[in-house]
């Protein structure tokens, strides 16, 4: 079974080289890393714009550079979404110029498979039929990480991310490392600093003081290399782009979800937000009885449920909290048939996003926090202490 992982892990990294072409969920952090030192005006899109694919005219001829022909361009471009602090990452990005697609994908791969080499490490030895599970997750997963590595997206990093608290890396550089990870997925996607609550919840003082120092060193190079206005801008770009996120074909978020169920448009934001102050107290009490650190993971999942934007690309982050949520009860590794489920849920759904399915997607993240919730919320043991502080999130 280790060969056959290892095999799948192979294709995975290879898949960065097989696809070609302009990776187009890639090219805004180009152009947005091309145009900061001259056009900073340019980055983001206008105020007025009220779609996130409605760019400036300098920022949409910059983008067309990456495609073949102007129709492809036309049809995909969009624009740069991330927070202000993220541009001192993507100026370089601009540099590689048309090599900078097969940098994301590498970036994506070796992301994906590092998450998937820290659920083999922690749970493979769990049960005589983990490495076949794990095994079996890898497979379930392969089309949507293909596809998620030929757009470029930097999701695989919210994968990774959510699979921390069971990497061997609470101490000394590793910590680090976790926290720059944590900082650059933030910046890049925005929500996940939401998640941080976790960490402030748990008083989880030296992981959060490796988190704010490189924010503040992101901050201060985000200060050389732009105006003090961007930040403004990024603000303005986000409300006008956030007005009409229900509507969009391939979002698939609670509120996209109750659209596409015919629910008048007036009245989808407060039905959805109904909805989740009656789901709220149940994931509350799924939090505290979960072992500390696996709140982490279910914490990035349970964030899909209440951000108005939730692409396919995001469920990997219920495979992570699967895999925490087994190494926190794994009940003698009997539980280790929880991984392959949320695989197969995370995957199926996750590829019909890429033809749109809203309410499909929608349902696969409830489907996953009722999964990581059952196994979180039960089969408690006398060695979740130990278990706790083999965490990566612990403070040693």
């Amino acid at each position: 079974m280790r060969f056959a992982f290892v095999a799948i892990m192979a294709i995975w990294l290879a898949l960065a080289f097989v696809w070609t072409g302009a990776a187009q969920d890639a090219v805004p952090f180009g152009v947005a890393g091309r145009l900061l030192h001259d056009h900073p005006e340019d980055v983001y899109v206008a105020k007025d714009a009220g779609s996130a694919h409605a760019v400036r005219p300098r920022f949409k001829q910059a983008s067309c550079v990456y495609y073949d022909t102007q129709q492809e361009c036309d049809e995909t471009v969009v624009a740069f979404v991330s927070a202000p602090i993220a541009l001192p990452l993507v100026v370089p990005l601009g540099w590689l110029d048309h090599h900078m697609s097969i940098a994301m994908r590498l970036i994506g791969a070796a992301a994906f498979v590092g998450a998937m080499a820290i659920a083999w490490r922690r749970l493979a030895g769990i049960h005589p039929r983990a490495p076949a599970a794990l095994v079996a997750t890898a497979a379930l997963l392969t089309p949507l990480v293909s596809f998620t590595i030929a757009i470029g997206q930097n999701a695989p990093l919210l994968f990774l991310a959510a699979m921390i608290p069971i990497a061997d890396c609470s101490r000394g550089w590793k910590r680090w490392a976790a926290a720059a990870l944590v900082v650059v997925t933030a910046a890049f996607k925005v929500w996940p600093a939401l998640v941080v609550g976790v960490l402030v919840a748990g008083r989880r003082k030296k992981l959060l003081a490796a988190i704010g120092w490189i924010v503040v060193g992101l901050t201060a190079l985000t200060a050389l290399l732009a105006p003090a206005w961007i930040v403004r801008s990024f603000l303005e770009a986000n409300a006008t782009t956030s007005h009409h996120t229900a509507e969009l074909w391939n979002n698939g978020s609670l509120d996209a979800a109750l659209f596409r169920l015919s629910v008048p448009v007036q009245l989808v934001g407060a039905l959805a937000w109904l909805i989740r102050a009656v789901v709220a107290p149940l994931l509350v009490r799924v939090y505290r009885v979960a072992p500390h650190d696996a709140r982490w993971s279910f914490g990035w999942l349970a964030a899909l449920l209440f951000f108005p934007q939730v692409w396919g690309h995001y469920l990997f982050v219920g495979v992570a909290a699967a895999a925490v949520a087994v190494a926190a009860r794994p009940q003698g590794g009997s539980r280790i048939w929880v991984l392959p489920a949320a695989a197969a849920i995370a995957g199926f759904a996750g590829w019909l996003s890429t033809i749109g399915a809203p309410i499909v997607q929608c349902a696969a993240v409830i489907a996953l926090l009722g999964l990581v919730s059952w196994t979180l919320a039960t089969g408690a043991t006398e060695e979740e202490p130990e278990l706790v502080a083999d965490l990566v999130l612990a403070d040693a």
